[in-house]
Order: C-alpha cells, then sequence, then structure tokens
C-alpha cells in the first residue's frame, strides 16, 4: 500500500509540474511581448491584439508555435505518418489530383503552418506571389484592391494564391482573415524542386489550373458586376443588399476567455484547488485499501471508495 501511494503521488507531482513548466514558459514570452510593445511605444491597440492572438494559442496550441520544427526533427517515416492529416489538402486540389502518392507525401512535408489574426492581410494584391495557401482552420475573405469589396469567404478546406505557383504575376487580389484562421504555406520553390527530381510533366497540371483561373476570373468579374448594379438606388439588387445589412446580426469573433491564460487568478486557484483534490485522492484510497477491514457489515466503506474514484 505504502509503494502503491508513493508511485501515484510521484506521478501526480510530475504531470503537475510539467504542466507548471509549461505554463510558466508561455507567461514569460507574454510578458517579454509585452514589455517590447511598452518600449516601442507601439499602443494599446496593438497590445490587445497581441494578447488576443497569445490567448488564441494557449486555447487552441497550448502556447507552442514551432511544431513544424519538432516534426522536421524526427525520423522520415514519422514526418509522414505525423503529417498524413495534410495531405488531404494536396489530394483535395484539382491541379494535384493525378499525382502520385510520392509526390503527394513529398509536397505535404513542405507544408509550412501559419496563423493569422482577424484582418490581417495574407496576400496583398498587385505583390509578386511565390506561394499558395490552404486554409486548414477559420475564414478569409477576398477582396478588392481598396479592401471594400468582398467577392468570396473561403472557409476551412479551401485554397488560394494558387496562380503564384505557375505564372510570374501580380496578385489579383488581397486576402484577408475575417477571425483567427490557420494556413498551410506551399512555396512555388518547393514545388519546383519536388517535381524536377521527379521529371514530372507540368503541361497537364497547367491545363487544369488554366481552366479553374479561367473559371475564377468570370466568377469575380460578375460578383463585381452586381456590387456596382447594387450600388445604384433604386434597383432590385440594392433594395435586397440593404434589407440583408439590416438583418444581419453582428458576427462573434472566437477568441479565448482571458481567466483561462495561465497567468490568470481563476487559473492560479483552479490548480490550487487540483493539487488539494489530487492529493487528498492519492492518499485516502490507497488507505482505505490498506486499513479496511474484511467485514461484510463494512460495505459502506466500498461505497466511498467507488466513489473517491
Amino acid at each position: 500500500g505504502v509503494s502503491i501511494n508513493a508511485a501515484i503521488i510521484g506521478n501526480v507531482a510530475n504531470i503537475v509540474a510539467n504542466l507548471e513548466t509549461e505554463s510558466t514558459e508561455f507567461v514569460e514570452r507574454l510578458d517579454a511581448i509585452k514589455s517590447f510593445v511598452h518600449r516601442n511605444n507601439l499602443g494599446t491597440t496593438l497590445q490587445a491584439r497581441v494578447e488576443q492572438f497569445m490567448a488564441y494559442l494557449w486555447a487552441t496550441h497550448g502556447g507552442v508555435t514551432n511544431d513544424d520544427d519538432f516534426i522536421h526533427s524526427l525520423p522520415y517515416t514519422l514526418q509522414l505518418d505525423l503529417t498524413k492529416s495534410r495531405q488531404r489538402h494536396i489530394r483535395h486540389c484539382p491541379f494535384f489530383d493525378f499525382c502520385s502518392d510520392e509526390i503527394i507525401r513529398a509536397l505535404t512535408l513542405c507544408l509550412k503552418l501559419h496563423i493569422f489574426s482577424p484582418n490581417d492581410v495574407i496576400i496583398h494584391a498587385d505583390d509578386m506571389g511565390q506561394e499558395m495557401y490552404f486554409l486548414e482552420r477559420g475564414t478569409v475573405e477576398v477582396v478588392s484592391r481598396n479592401g471594400k469589396t468582398v467577392f468570396a469567404t473561403l472557409t476551412s478546406g479551401c485554397f488560394f494564391g494558387e496562380t503564384a505557383l505557375f505564372f510570374k504575376q501580380q496578385r489579383n487580389s488581397t486576402i484577408r482573415a475575417a477571425a483567427f484562421c490557420e494556413v498551410y504555406r506551399l512555396d512555388k520553390s518547393d514545388l519546383d524542386r519536388e517535381l524536377r527530381q521527379r521529371d514530372f510533366d507540368l503541361s497537364r497540371m497547367l491545363d487544369i489550373f488554366t481552366g479553374i483561373a479561367k473559371s475564377n476570373k468570370r466568377r469575380n468579374e460578375a460578383v463585381a458586376n452586381n456590387l456596382r448594379a447594387s450600388a445604384v438606388e433604386g434597383t432590385k439588387l440594392y433594395k435586397l443588399i440593404k434589407t440583408d445589412e439590416a438583418e444581419l446580426p453582428r458576427g462573434k469573433r472566437r477568441t479565448a476567455r482571458k481567466v483561462f491564460l495561465p497567468n490568470s487568478a481563476f487559473r492560479v486557484i483552479w490548480d490550487l484547488i487540483s493539487l488539494v483534490f489530487a492529493t487528498y485522492y492519492a492518499v485516502s484510497i490507497p488507505y482505505w485499501l490498506a486499513f479496511i477491514e474484511e467485514d461484510p457489515s463494512e460495505r459502506s466503506h466500498a461505497t466511498w471508495i467507488a466513489l473517491d474514484f
């Protein structure tokens, strides 16, 4: 009984110590960022954005941002297993649909994770792009150069910026994060390297991409024409859009509550209460098992032990 009790207490102490280490590292990073913002007089608005981003990072990733570095430090076979869920982005992309499994696995390992806050501009119109993006989580908007016209809203599973992989030309639209979003980036240099190593013929891929690009262009032109028509008073589109704007509720952003951050008072009290209860259970259960009498009349003890478990 004493040995079991010591083992349980030791495991609980290790778990609590690991949790406290992660929380301490996160708090130190957050304090360092706040100090940087304060020293450079960057304003309270930017500081609030930083705090919101760090809160989202803690709520979704436990404060970790270097998952890719950890994955690439592992053996090749483990890298493939850990990134298997990312393959769906490559497989569901039309111009990669006919690629071999070898190419898909190679391109999957080239994907790099990026996290953006609401209203962050992911792609600027008129820039010379060198990468495309796959939307893993969140929502982004395809907007005009002046940022006033929203051509489309993309959700998880969509991709954008693919023109930069095939043609050297300026971006046609701006891509803006509508909420916290996570995207995987595929660089043109990585794509060219992987395809060149395997003597891949790009002609078929270019044909498919050209068809998609023409379809997107027609769609954007139709949206732009409808928006111009909706600005004219008296038209059906004008009346429809004004009615919808009056009825639409304000959107809610997905943000993590401050009470759940490691340095909040709630988390400190919660950790202390959890530690007290964990210590109680680690001591009380072995005690009942070690000293309970083998008496059928004392069935109430068994009930209390079951409740403790």
